[in-house]
């Protein structure tokens, strides 16, 4: 029975308010959240159901300590193909195991396990890490149990039960499948084409939209009524998933299609998905000869039709065959198979012994040379050093020459001051002369032409002039003076400018050659560095012939050796031998190339299969095939459950969870599972008896079902 939750009113995907029939398991209509609810819970009880009897890998070997808090934390050994985080965990009371309370290990653990509670992975694996979730549920499931067993279950079909739980939580579209509990009946009639009557209800119902049943026995009947409802979803540009929990009416619809319409005229418009639990000895994972054999219908084919995979593999077979049987190869190996009787590595040993003694001839000849070399730089840098010390005695007290010149440019400085002052003190004097002679020549002047003066006046122009006389002696000779000292200052001067020359073209001269030493310098560390190098050559040479000179005293018989391989043709042989290498060599690049092709083939055709499986216009595949990851997230526009009857309600469910427009259910069962009530989890029940059809006259009164009579 559905659980009391009410529904969400944001849900989108609700069946139709009306009212239910009596027969109707809920007592009236669902909404998706309620039927997946239902689904989910039906599962989970299977997934329980299925992991009491799976079988149970330790993750770690011994037995670990209830937790006190709700965290479990492990550390495997392992790590199982495809990791953890998909696996499904339990439980176990190890509390009455006297080896595993001792600290001890079985390696055949567990052999006979107790009860198994599911535990769930809390956090995500990181490394080598795993964190548990040991609920107070799983606490009450092991009551007093002091040490525990943790394990994993090794079952595909439980990792698929759970890749379909995983998905059906995240499903959050399925009005189609809330359509199954409508009261709403069939309204539309089609052109029944080649179908009876019944057919045409069913067709009818398939291309209307919304959910719907079909019941009907199993047959040619059913799969030509669905055949003509995908013929007819194609021409109106719709996907369509043909799914059904066995492969046989899957593989029936599949074939055919291909018998006629677009899927027979070119691939990729119908495609069988292989099945996830196929035989592994099937061709493609698809057991029908049919389906394995047709050109393009399985989605191997298909995917290999895109690519051309066949043609490019067969190229690339002839151009490996090609390869292989190359007339360079046959050449090599004929050439192996004649040096295979000749002793080689002796021969390859007097050869070597041979080229030492040419190549001692010739490094001797080489350390000669370098021995000259090795003179001629000593003699460079003995001329060096010595130009080098010349000019380091050039150079010696530049700084005192520097300071000589500082110094005598002072002086200079100090001679210029006096010189201009003395100058000036003589131009002074000069005017001073010049305005007393002037002065005396008035007076002088009037004496000569005076008027008739009086005596009194006459004696005081006489005084005035002797005076003036007198005064312009003692300027005249303060003049002579002055000048004469200016005469010698002038002199001091220029042996003062002349000594800032002279000191100047020492200090320059000074300049030069240490700058002259400083290149020498550098010349010399070169010359220095060629002569360690001529060293290190001339060392490797020593070397050299060393080794070389060992090789010759090894077989002193070599040349006769060498000589009588020549005459045999045996030299011809390895010298062939060498040039077919290269040859071979290039054909084994070409093969690694061929390899390198087969890759790439590899890597677009698993491009070209993806694309395919998730572009195809029609889908056919298992039921727990839907739950592969590649297709996990496709969509289609009509989904086709075929032996829906013989399905889990909960796969039934999963698989109409992908339909947008239409889902049909087809499907025939004689009732009910015994014991089943519709209470408890739907589990081991199909959407049939779910949806109270259990026979012909239950069918012929759903609303929602069409019953092939």
């Amino acid at each position: 029975m559905p659980r009391s939750t009410p529904p969400d009113p944001q849900e989108s995907a609700v069946s139709e308010r009306v009212t239910p029939r009596p027969d109707a398991p809920a007592g009236r209509p669902l909404t998706w959240l309620e039927i997946r609810a239902e689904a989910v819970l039906g599962l989970r009880a299977a997934i329980s159901e299925r992991a009491q009897v799976s079988r149970i890998r330790p993750v770690v070997p011994e037995a670990q300590d209830m937790p006190d808090r709700s965290l479990l934390h492990l550390t495997p050994r392992h790590t199982p193909p495809g990791g953890w985080d998909t696996r499904a965990f339990v439980l176990m009371d190890a509390s009455g195991d006297a080896d595993a309370a001792a600290g001890g290990t079985d390696p055949d653990w567990p052999v006979t396990p107790p009860r198994r509670v599911p535990l769930e992975l809390k956090y995500a694996s990181t490394g080598d890490h795993l964190v548990l979730e040991v609920t107070p549920e799983v606490r009450a499931e092991l009551p007093g149990a002091d040490l525990v067993w943790v394990g994993y279950a090794q079952d595909e079909q439980l990792d698929r039960q759970r890749r379909m739980l995983t998905q059906l939580e995240s499903a959050h579209r399925g009005a189609r499948v809330a359509d199954l509990w409508s009261a709403r009946g069939l309204d539309r009639t089609v052109d029944p084409g080649h179908l009876d009557a019944a057919q045409a209800r069913a067709l009818a119902a398939t291309l209307t939209g919304g959910g719907w049943l079909v019941w009907g026995e199993p047959g040619e009947r059913r799969t030509e009524t669905v055949v003509e409802a995908v013929h007819r979803a194609l021409a109106a540009g719709k996907t369509v998933l043909v799914t059904a929990p066995v492969p046989g009416p899957v593989d029936a619809v599949l074939i055919d299609l291909s018998l006629a319409g677009p899927a027979q005229r070119r691939p990729g418009v119908a495609v069988r998905v292989p099945d996830v639990d196929a035989d592994p000895e099937a061709a493609q994972g698809v057991a029908h000869p049919d389906i394995a054999g047709h050109r393009w219908l399985s989605l191997d084919r298909a995917a290999a039709v895109r690519v051309r995979r066949d043609d490019r593999l067969r190229e690339l077979d002839d151009e490996a065959r090609a390869n292989h049987a190359h007339t360079d190869r046959e050449a090599m190996d004929r050439i192996r198979a004649a040096l295979a009787q000749e002793d080689v590595e002796r021969l390859d040993q007097a050869q070597a012994a041979v080229h030492a003694a040419e190549q001692t001839s010739l490094l001797t000849a080489g350390r000669d040379r370098l021995l000259q070399r090795t003179e001629q730089i000593a003699a460079q840098l003995a001329a060096v050093s010595r130009r080098r010390e010349q000019a380091r005695e050039q150079a010696a007290g530049h700084e005192d020459a520097v300071a000589s010149v500082q110094d005598a440019e002072r002086q200079a400085e100090q001679w210029a001051q006096v010189l201009a002052r003395a100058e000036a003190t003589v131009a002074d004097l000069a005017a001073h002369r010049d305005e007393l002679a002037a002065v005396h020549a008035e007076l002088h002047d009037a004496l000569t032409n005076r008027p008739p003066w009086l005596p009194w006046q006459i004696r005081r122009l006489e005084e005035n002039e002797a005076a003036a006389a007198d005064e312009l002696a003692t300027a005249t000779a303060a003049w002579q003076e002055a000048a004469t000292r200016l005469t010698a200052q002038r002199s001091g001067a220029q042996d003062a400018q002349d000594a800032v020359r002279t000191r100047r073209a020492d200090e320059l001269a000074r300049a030069a050659a240490r700058a002259s030493s400083q290149e020498l310098a550098l010349e010399h560390a070169r010359w220095a560095e060629q002569e360690r190098d001529v060293a290190r050559g001339l060392a490797d040479v020593e070397r050299q012939l060393e080794s070389f000179l060992a090789q010759t005293r090894v077989m002193p018989h070599a040349h006769q050796i060498v000589e009588d391989a020549q005459r045999r043709g045996v030299l011809d042989l390895l010298k062939d031998r060498e040039r077919f290498e290269q040859r071979v060599h290039h054909l084994d690049r070409l093969l690694r190339e061929l390899d390198r092709r087969r890759i790439r083939l590899d890597d677009e055709y698993e491009a070209a299969w993806r694309r395919v499986a998730t572009e195809a216009p029609v889908v056919g595949c298992t039921m727990s095939t839907l739950t592969d990851p590649m297709l996990a997230q496709r969509r289609f526009d009509l989904v086709v459950v075929d032996e829906a009857g013989a399905a889990e309600f909960a796969a039934t469910v999963h698989a109409g969870s992908r339909a947008d427009d239409g889902l049909v259910l087809l499907g025939h069962r004689a009732g009910p599972p015994e014991g089943w009530t519709g209470e408890g989890p739907w589990v081991h029940v199909d959407a049939f008896t779910v949806l109270g059809v259990t026979d012909d006259d239950s069918a012929r009164a759903h609303s929602r079902c069409v019953a092939l009579d």
